[in-house]
């Protein structure tokens, strides 16, 4: 095993110490227990063992990278009908409108009993823990099952730091090098980081953009970062029994631009809905409240296909809106309001 730098052991400390902690004591993670504080302060190294005092400048490395986006690595946790479905990871990547996105993974809304189906808004209850322990509501905005990914949003959240993904590049690059996964803990509330290589190995899941890292992660890390020692984003992590499959973080990127650009905003004019030309707004409400009365008896959401134009830039494209009933409104929605004297 080749030999690695290493700093004097007092320095090293000191700087660790910096880099957790800070200059003021009273800001630091010391109130964790001890499980929670080797989470913190150790990486595991991708042979599975632990190395607390791992002072090799690839150690440093790899907690000071881990570090430079902590405030912006969350944990969220999903449940119905007060059930808990699922616990991941998911970073802050954005602030649109008066909201804050969180990037993650679609397994935290996937349901149990079906790869291939995900619980919509209003079904399934999400709580976000931020880095200062702090849980907040959130919101589901976009789920692709395809590429197993999804948007959560919260209240706008601006004193914290955001992952920036504008500068990604059009390709990613395969090259094997040193890499860690970073995810939160709900349950301890601490940062956790796990150290690897990236390979040139396939997935054995049925996806072949996938790529493959060494880091020896459990669930909670799905829906957290990949990243190499130069603070490149690399990938969304995901989870197999034999390997650590990853998503490209351009192709997640792509995907956010496409729901960003292609999701309805003031000012968008609906030209049609489900094929049915539109020429006024009373002949919208018309089809939309003939598809709410066809949906009562089973009290089920309606799905429709509308082909909308943005004015800003004269852009066209197609999107499906849900059309549904607030809960304890179903029996009352079609009935006068204000009963004729």
């Amino acid at each position: 095993m080749p030999n690695k730098k290493k700093r004097s052991a007092e320095d090293a400390a000191l700087y660790v110490e910096s880099l957790l902690f800070g200059d003021d004591p009273s800001d630091s993670e010391a109130d964790v227990d001890k499980y929670d504080a080797s989470d913190l302060k150790g990486a595991i190294n991708k042979d599975g063992s632990s190395d607390e005092e791992d002072f090799t400048e690839e150690g440093l490395s790899a907690k000071e990278v881990a570090l430079s986006i902590s405030k912006s690595i969350v944990s969220l946790i999903s449940s119905v009908d007060g059930k808990v479905l699922f616990t991941c990871s998911g970073t802050m990547v954005d602030h649109v409108g008066s909201a804050t996105w969180i990037l993650t993974s679609a397994t935290l809304v996937r349901k149990c009993d079906n790869d291939y189906d995900a619980y919509q808004e209003g079904d399934v209850k999400i709580e976000v823990l931020l880095h200062n322990k702090t849980i907040t509501e959130g919101f589901l905005a976009m789920c692709s099952l395809q590429y197993n990914i999804a948007v959560v949003t919260i209240e706008p959240q601006f004193d914290l730091p955001l992952v920036k993904l504008h500068d990604v590049p059009v390709c990613y690059s395969m090259l094997c090098r040193p890499v860690i996964a970073v995810a939160r803990n709900f349950k301890s509330k601490t940062l956790l980081v796990r150290c690897g290589e990236m390979t040139r190995e396939r997935s054995e899941l049925d996806c072949d953009e996938l790529l493959v890292c060494t880091c020896p992660v459990s669930k909670v890390f799905i829906g957290g970062l990949v990243m190499d020692l130069e603070r490149r984003i690399l990938g969304i992590t995901f989870y197999d029994k034999d390997t650590v499959p990853f998503l490209p973080i351009e192709i997640a990127v792509r995907c956010l631009e496409h729901f960003k650009n292609f999701s309805i905003e003031a000012g968008d004019i609906i030209c049609s809905v489900d094929d049915i030309v539109l020429y006024s707004l009373s002949q919208l409400t018309s089809i939309f409240l003939d598809k709410m009365a066809a949906a009562m008896p089973t009290q089920d959401k309606v799905t429709v296909q509308a082909e909308i134009r943005r004015p800003r830039d004269n852009t066209k494209f197609v999107a499906k809106l849900n059309i549904g009933i607030a809960s304890g409104e179903h029996n009352n929605c079609f009935n006068n309001r204000w009963p004729l004297q």
